[in-house]
Parts: C-alpha cells; sequence; structure tokens
C-alpha cells in the first residue's frame, strides 16, 4: 500500500496536460488507480487513525488532532504492526504500534 497524503491530482494519470510523472504513470500501469477516493473526516488524526484501524472516527473517538489514537482503541491493531513495519510519514509519531513496530 502506498498512502500519499496532501496530494492533490495535478498528475498525467489524471489529465494534467503539463505536469511529467513517468514514474507515476508507470505504476499505474500495473496498480489501481482510485479516481473517487475520499477521506471520511475533514482532519488528519481522525482519518489516519480510522485509516490504519479500520474502524470508523464514530468507533475511534478520534475526532481531532489532539487525540491519541489508542485513548480508545487499546487493543486494536493497526495496519503497521499488522504487517509489522513502519515506515514513512503516515504514523509520524503517533504512538499506534503498542510494541515496537
Amino acid at each position: 500500500m502506498i498512502a500519499v497524503d496532501d496530494l492533490n491530482n495535478r498528475l498525467s494519470i489524471y489529465g494534467d496536460p503539463l505536469v511529467k510523472t513517468p514514474n507515476i504513470e508507470r505504476l499505474a500501469k500495473r496498480a489501481v488507480r482510485f479516481d473517487r477516493a475520499y477521506c471520511n473526516f475533514p482532519l488528519c488524526n481522525p482519518s489516519r487513525t480510522s485509516l490504519l484501524s479500520g474502524r470508523r472516527p464514530e468507533t475511534t473517538q478520534v475526532f481531532n488532532n489532539n487525540v491519541k489514537p489508542r485513548t480508545y482503541l487499546k487493543d486494536a491493531v493497526f495496519l503497521p504492526e499488522y504487517f509489522k513495519a513502519r515506515v514513512g510519514k503516515i504514523a509520524h509519531g503517533v504512538s499506534m504500534c503498542r510494541y515496537s513496530c
């Protein structure tokens, strides 16, 4: 899974005639491109917690950027834990992993 945040769709694969993105084009030919992907909450922490836990914000009870993801999800297994990998920015410093991922 490649997750990118804060990215608009000004890419050649979405029809932008000025932007040249040959590596993304090559990846898109071998992958699934989502044309109608939406976040489920208008803030990053609730949306990220939801994505990585597989639970809706109403269940996670994370509605702002000040609540730690594990506050109400003590036993949840987040994707970085499941895959035993924490690489990149998506979990950037928040304590999603109970143990070292």
